[in-house]
């Protein structure tokens, strides 16, 4: 009797279906090497990717301030043709940069001359700025008479680069000619890390 019990369960055991266990019931999470290979792989997108993303936000950065000094060049250039003298000096504007771009309004210089001068150039940059826009010359005002007659002037744009509270300076000169026109000269020159 017992062989034939035991027969009978040992048939039993071949004759049974194995019972499959889908993939889903196995595995319900990731693995502690599955989290290690995904940490891995975003690590590395983001060593790549970031600094790239930083890097075109400061050629936007740059291409603005020197795109905007072309602009503000030919307003200059304009200037000259219509009052034949250089403009005086004109104080950064918009005057206070945040870590927003802020528009360029004339109405924030410092004084109703300098809002005139400002009106007079005609400089309407095309976009929100990154950059404060101010002009250096030793003129105070058109004075065909003096003695001390200068032919060039500095155009400026200043403003914080990286978002590190250390402002970076773009010079772009112009010098009265031969001809006596007002022309950029020289390279746009770039100054890093000024406070």
């Amino acid at each position: 009797m017992r062989l034939k019990i035991l027969v009978s369960s040992v048939q039993d055991l071949l004759n049974r279906k194995p019972k499959y266990v889908s993939h889903d019931e196995i595995q319900k999470g990731m693995t502690l090497i599955e989290t290690m290979i995904v940490v891995c792989l975003v690590s590395v997108f983001a060593s790549v990717f970031i600094p790239a993303f930083v890097n075109a936000l400061q050629l936007h950065k740059i291409d603005e301030a020197s795109q905007n000094l072309l602009l503000l060049s030919k307003s200059v250039e304009k200037y000259y043709k219509q009052h034949d003298c250089l403009p005086a000096q004109l104080d950064p504007l918009p005057k206070d940069l945040k870590h927003t771009p802020q528009h360029f309004d004339v109405n924030q210089a410092s004084d109703t001359r300098q809002v005139q001068l400002w009106t007079q150039l005609s400089f309407h940059p095309p976009s929100r700025l990154h950059y404060r826009y101010s002009i250096q010359s030793n003129y105070m005002h058109c004075d065909k008479n003096s003695s001390k007659k200068k032919d060039t002037i500095t155009l400026r744009a200043e403003g914080d680069l990286n978002q590190d509270g250390h402002y970076s300076l773009f010079e772009q000169r112009m010098k009265i000619n031969s001809n006596n026109e007002l022309k950029p000269y020289g390279i746009l020159h770039v100054f890093q890390r000024t406070n």
